[in-house]
């Protein structure tokens, strides 16, 4: 699942905020290097820019401009006026991601359409 949202401001400026959600905290990191991987930079324009220690989440990188929280992949992406407004919504996006129940899988939480034996189609939630 994945959720993206522009927002802009004005004709000087705009922010760009992607969150996207995956299976499990693995698929998270996979999901990122393989982003990082396919990128159609130039190889030495892609320097490693991982935050130590995080800004934010679990892992950050480019000031918390990406990072990952569990499963929960955000990157944000701001331009002109927009840009001075970013430190102040990772960290607003981190704290509500803290404040959610966390499981170690999407599979965990995620309802299933059975079919009895009658052919009748059943939700079962975990």
């Amino acid at each position: 699942m994945k959720y993206r949202s522009k927002w802009k401001q004005t004709d000087s400026g705009f922010l760009e905020i992607t969150i996207s959600f995956l299976n499990s905290v693995i698929d998270a990191h996979e999901y990122l290097i393989d982003q990082f991987v396919s990128s159609t930079l130039p190889f030495y324009l892609k320097e490693d820019t991982r935050d130590i220690p995080p800004d934010v989440g679990d892992v950050s990188f480019y000031k918390g401009r990406i990072f990952i929280r569990n499963n929960i992949v955000v990157k944000i992406h701001a331009e002109g006026e927009m840009k001075s407004l970013v430190k102040d919504i990772v960290k607003e996006i981190d704290t509500l991601l803290l404040a959610q129940e966390t499981v170690e899988s999407y599979d965990m939480v995620k309802p299933r359409i059975i079919i009895t034996s009658d052919n009748k189609k059943e939700i079962v939630k975990p």
